[in-house]
């Protein structure tokens, strides 16, 4: 029994390293997760530059246009009247609290169209996004090498999509173009060898004609002599 023992105990601790090297070599395996090529993050981050260019444009804009435009600015309110909305529904016949009060009715009838708008697009929202969690999981299944190459949302699938349709295009595009001009120059290296080649035949072809015209001209002069 102790001999038993003791041969299982060198099996398991000759095969601990196998096991261990086994579990690390998994371990590696699911750390290395494919970066994803494209993500929504590239264009949030996109419109936030854009954004920041366009915000120190404007207060460079400001802050240098700020000191001329103030005196015509002034000049401008001196001439308008103090309230210019009342004073122009005074001439036209209407109460400006109708105009402000129609104003704000509209505004919150505004808010209330957009926050309907939100509520119905997380409905509509969810069920897409866990339809698109769903073919990258199917995707990933079919090809394990590029799990993690497409997170798992609804607009970075779009936005990958869109990528990859938009790499095909181009492909197509240098591949059409590249065979256009080697066809082109097929054409050409074709066009050249049949030029070549009629007129070679040309000359032969007319001293053929030339030797059936003799022929029938020294015919008709012995059927003339007889």
């Amino acid at each position: 029994m102790r001999m038993a023992a003791m041969r299982i105990l060198l099996v398991c601790l000759a095969l601990a390293p196998t096991m261990l090297d086994a579990k690390k070599e998994k371990a590696e395996k699911a750390a290395k997760t494919m970066t994803p090529i494209i993500t929504t993050d590239l264009v949030y981050g996109t419109f936030e530059l854009f954004y920041d260019i366009y915000d120190e444009a404007r207060g460079f804009v400001t802050q240098k246009a700020g000191p001329v435009l103030a005196p015509v600015v002034d000049s401008m309110a001196t001439h308008l009247p103090k309230d210019p909305l009342a004073e122009l529904c005074a001439k036209i016949g209407v109460k400006k609290a109708e105009i402000t009060d129609r104003v704000a009715g509209a505004q919150a009838a505004l808010l209330h169209a957009k926050s309907i708008a939100v509520a119905k697009s997380a409905q509509a929202y969810e069920p897409l996004n866990a339809l698109a969690v769903s073919l990258i999981d199917a995707f990933e299944r079919l090809l394990p090498k590029y799990a993690g190459l497409i997170p798992k949302n609804l607009g970075d699938l779009l936005l990958f999509q869109l990528y990859f349709f938009v790499v095909v295009y181009l492909l197509y595009r240098v591949a059409s173009r590249v065979l256009g001009i080697l066809r082109g120059i097929i054409c050409g290296v074709c066009c050249c060898c049949c030029r070549r080649r009629s007129k070679s035949v040309k000359p032969a072809a007319e001293g053929s004609k030339a030797a059936n015209k003799g022929k029938a001209a020294a015919a008709a002069k012995k059927n003339g002599k007889k």
